[in-house]
């Protein structure tokens, strides 16, 4: 092929980054595809990254950023709420 630059494959993840409002993308970490990991799409402006998947919803608390902590059960990253998914995760 003509072009030698390739860029990885990311995954939106339809959520926005609680620190700069970018969308949060799915990468794959190590090498040989390691455990995904969920960062900020403005890296490396934003260095934000957590390693459980973010869920669309905001946190019925505080409006934060929920995060899957179990398969029906939900985290609060910014609160101290935990409870289950309030709607179906795809």
């Amino acid at each position: 092929p003509e072009c030698k630059n390739s860029k990885p494959l990311l995954n939106k993840m339809g959520v926005d980054c609680p620190e700069c409002g970018n969308e949060l993308v799915e990468r794959m970490g190590g090498k040989r595809g390691g455990r995904p990991f969920y960062a900020c799409s403005g890296y490396p402006s934003c260095k934000f990254l957590i390693n459980r998947k973010p869920l669309s919803q905001p946190c019925p608390d505080c409006s934060g950023l929920l995060i899957q902590s179990a398969q029906n059960t939900a985290q609060c990253s910014t609160c101290t709420y935990k409870g289950p998914v309030l709607q179906s995760e795809s």
